[in-house]
């Protein structure tokens, strides 16, 4: 590799791992979003196909968080195929994963499913725990949108429990929420009002922003008739 192309492609990590950092400690979703763009083009002109479909993924969740469903899904899309043709199991299981968190956003709840259980799939025979706990969240939260509350409950628990095994506390904090939400659609307040606060202790801890999310569950909980005195 020439001495051009071999800082181009530390220019394309460096971009990369400043991305990941600002979104996953930061949420500075627009310096993000920029250092995302910034790692694909480099990965691009150099022709790392992996580092560009992992940089594609990191615009795909920023998408994903702010809300544009659609650019979201064919960035999910995008990157499952770059994946696919690398015979990447990893990447395409985490695309994979993203793909089905848009299909459940957009009621599409048998395609999420179908494709959270697919993505559960993959991490499984790769022994990536991380990756098992995201899916069974997942599920968790396809089977809390339909209705499904005995499914859901089984799904947040094993994901918390993974989360627990491998010290994952925001996955912990994720599923403690997801729990609590299923606590309070069952109409058992004191179980939801627990199970959330100890959510937004865990994203207190982290500093995370999330905490906002526990916050307006608690303040569902207490809007609720059977919570009040």
């Amino acid at each position: 590799m020439s001495k051009a192309r071999g800082d181009l492609a530390e220019q394309a990590k460096a971009a990369f791992g400043l991305a990941d950092l600002a979104r996953l400690t930061f949420g500075e979703l627009e310096y993000a979003l920029a250092h995302y763009q910034e790692a694909r083009d480099r990965y691009a002109a150099v022709g790392d196909e992996a580092g560009e479909a992992t940089a594609v993924l990191g615009i795909a969740h920023i998408a994903r968080i702010t809300g544009d469903n659609r650019s979201a899904l064919h960035r999910y899309q995008e990157a499952a195929g770059a994946f696919a043709r690398l015979r990447d199991p990893r990447g395409h299981a985490y695309a994979t994963w993203g793909m089905a968190a848009i299909h459940n956003r957009l009621g599409d709840l048998d395609r999420a499913r179908e494709l959270f259980e697919r993505a559960l799939a993959h991490d499984i025979r790769l022994g990536y725990e991380f990756g098992q706990a995201e899916d069974e969240r997942g599920l968790g939260k396809v089977a809390l949108h339909a209705g499904d509350l005995d499914a859901a409950r089984i799904r947040f628990h094993n994901a918390y429990e993974l989360s627990s095994k491998i010290g994952y506390r925001r996955g912990q904090a994720h599923n403690l929420l997801g729990l609590g939400k299923v606590a309070r659609a069952a109409g058992d307040m004191e179980t939801a009002r627990r199970l959330c606060t100890q959510a937004l202790t865990i994203y207190r801890e982290l500093g995370l922003a999330l905490a906002a999310k526990a916050r307006d569950e608690l303040a569902a909980i207490d809007a609720e008739p059977t919570a009040r005195p």
